[in-house]
């Protein structure tokens, strides 16, 4: 058995099946329509009547696509001259609730975007309260007052409670007079 040069053998042997299998099909149905009585039916007529279908469909989907045509001119004011009050009406509702759909989109675009901004904010800004955080907590000593033997400082203890130290340095000992909490 001798193969072409370009297809395997076993692609030469599918193409055999599918060519046995449709003359096995035609000469089936010839059988059949001989046991019904109805005529042989060519492959010309049967091309006849699948041409036939196409146009049919063709007409169709051309007939569709005038009526969408002629809506989008009307959607877009176009051709309204020879509509009815009824139709106008139908259109104007249309236009309606298109406008609605793209205001809500807007409306919905605009509020995301200002969610994103305010939450762009807040990082901001808890990032400088954690900077102003650390600051206060590494300039403890504020403010240093030396007056003879006393010495005052304002400090904070923490984050939110300022306070104040006097001492009375005698020697090289150091007395605490007083300390109290300026803010609570």
């Amino acid at each position: 058995m001798r193969y072409s040069k370009g297809a395997p053998p076993m692609l030469l042997v599918q193409k055999v099946s599918a060519v046995h299998a449709l003359v096995e099909m035609e000469r089936i149905i010839a059988r059949y329509r001989n046991e019904v009585g109805l005529p042989h039916s060519t492959h010309e007529e049967l091309r006849t009547v699948e041409v036939e279908s196409w146009k049919s469909e063709i007409a169709e989907l051309e007939k569709s696509i005038n009526i969408l045509e002629t809506r989008l001119r009307h959607f877009s004011g176009e051709d309204i001259s020879n509509l009815g009050v009824n139709e106008l009406k139908q259109l104007e509702r249309q236009l309606k609730i298109g406008m609605d759909r793209i205001l809500s989109k807007k409306q919905d675009h605009v509020i995301s975007e200002e969610i994103n901004l305010l939450k762009n904010r807040e990082t901001d800004l808890q990032e400088e309260n954690l900077r102003l955080q650390q600051r206060v907590r590494t300039e403890k000593l504020l403010i240093f007052y030396e007056s003879g033997a006393w010495r005052c400082y304002l400090h904070y203890s923490n984050a939110t409670r300022a306070g104040y130290v006097c001492m009375k340095i005698v020697g090289k000992n150091a007395m605490l007079r007083s300390s109290g909490c300026l803010v609570e």
